[in-house]
């Protein structure tokens, strides 16, 4: 379990105030989201023979503060208050629990984060104005970030321990996490390829409801879903459809089961719908735009290349975009060669690009606020893949040799048997490329040559 620590800085006792960061699109970590000084636990942090969780926490939250703000808390004589812990939720892969902890600054207080790839910048804000921006759409937050300045607003400063007692803050499933207004994302539990172990469920709109893709198989998680969207109904909300992005069968373990129980149609791209064992009652095509409440207006993308209906959702207004398996939160995404297409996969990207989304709403892991960014990501990864497969098509042509050389980088055990395993089938999904841009030619079975 790795130990973290986040300092909520406050100011102002009447009218308070609390300072925020905005993460460069470039950070390893929830990049381009705001949020408050803080940041991983380190050797340094740990005392001589002191493995005490909190002591550990509260000395990698000093450090950090210092490293980003320029802020010595020490020296500056402040108190910190322990508020609470707040533990990583399954579908982020990766056990870590944050001790949150708030002091009291005056007024003069001066800090200074210098812009970096890890840091753009840092503000003092109301809360009520950093929730506008959210409800704007100009400001990404993580659950634990909102739910503070959602308590701050509601309840000042003194409600801030009563948000750690809840299920979200203890890790339990499902998560519930408001990517904006109108918009949840409701990781469920799914048999999907390893890292990730959650396929997001999507619940847009206020009073007129679209499901994209209630996922889980599993009856428990199926009724905590259906308490989710119960609890909707009885607030005045319909439920307009369900909405598939592709088949997989991770992506349509609960369909079914939902449809029985409200009676929704389903929706689908045409080749989505060559793919399942149930009825699609419209079938969705590029262009078609979804509108709900009168404020959210959804444009379907066709974006094959992942799978032959493979298609996104773009909100016209705010920019956001619903991604299914064309990019990851966690881990990263197969083109698998029998299924998919490496060239229309890189062409669906580029499209994606060019509409300039402002987040992305992936299928497996947290919601992306540096869009761009991971999609250029996505395609020069992929590109530089294309890259070294030419050049190591000039030492041989044998796929398993292929494998081996290609993604050295990659554990042995991703590239494991004859064919290569996971990484063979991605490779196949190159060397197809390649043979269709006609700048290599198959030999035979697992065989391939450039051609001069």
């Amino acid at each position: 379990m790795r130990i973290a620590a986040t300092i909520v800085l406050l100011k102002g006792k009447r009218k308070p105030q609390v300072y925020w960061v905005k993460r460069g699109d470039k950070a390893p970590f929830l990049g381009g989201f705001h949020a408050f000084p803080g940041g991983l636990s380190e050797t340094i942090d740990r005392g001589e023979g002191d493995d005490n969780p909190l002591a550990i926490a509260k000395r990698a939250g000093l450090r950090e503060m210092k490293e980003e703000t320029g802020l010595d808390l020490t020296a500056e004589g402040c108190v910190l208050h322990h508020l609470g812990v707040w533990i990583a939720p399954p579908y982020l892969t990766y056990a870590l629990t944050t001790h949150f902890f708030s002091v009291w600054l005056s007024e003069e207080t001066q800090l200074d984060v210098g812009a970096s790839d890890e840091l753009v910048f840092g503000e003092w804000i109301r809360p009520e104005e950093a929730i506008e921006r959210w409800y704007a759409h100009l400001a990404f937050m993580a659950p634990p970030t909102f739910a503070v300045l959602q308590a701050l607003v509601e309840g000042g400063p003194s409600s801030l321990p009563s948000i750690f007692d809840g299920d979200e803050a203890q890790g339990l499933e499902p998560t519930y996490s408001p990517v904006g207004p109108g918009m949840m994302m409701l990781p469920l539990r799914t048999p999907t390829l390893p890292p990730a172990t959650h396929t997001n469920c999507y619940v847009l709109g206020t009073n007129d409801l679209l499901i994209v893709e209630p996922a889980a198989k599993d009856q428990h998680l199926c009724q905590q879903l259906f308490n989710y969207i119960d609890q909707r109904l009885a607030d005045g909300a319909q439920i307009r459809a369900i909405v598939l992005t592709h088949h997989h069968h991770d992506h349509i373990g609960g369909v079914s089961a939902f449809q029985d129980r409200y009676g929704t149609p389903i929706w689908a791209h045409t080749e989505t719908a060559k793919r399942v064992p149930f009825d699609i009652q419209r079938l969705l095509k590029a262009d078609d735009v979804i509108r709900l409440d009168d404020s959210q207006s959804w444009r379907v993308l066709f974006t094959p290349g992942h799978a032959p209906g493979h298609i996104c959702l773009y909100e016209e207004s705010c920019k956001a975009m619903i991604v299914g398996d064309m990019v990851a939160g966690v881990g990263s995404i197969l083109i698998e060669p029998n299924d998919g297409d490496m060239g229309l996969y890189l062409d669906s990207l580029q499209s994606m690009k060019n509409l300039h989304p402002t987040c992305l709403m992936p299928s497996h892991g947290p919601y992306i606020a540096a869009a761009n960014e991971k999609l250029q990501h996505y395609i020069e990864h992929r590109l530089q893949r294309e890259r070294a497969v030419i050049l190591a098509l000039q030492q041989t042509g044998d796929l398993k040799e292929l494998v081996d050389i290609v993604y050295a980088d990659t554990p042995k055990h991703l590239r494991a048997g004859s064919q290569g395993g996971m990484a063979g089938l991605s490779l196949r999904s190159h060397l197809d490329k390649l043979v269709q841009d006609g700048r290599i030619q198959q030999e035979y079975a697992h065989h391939w040559r450039l051609i001069s």
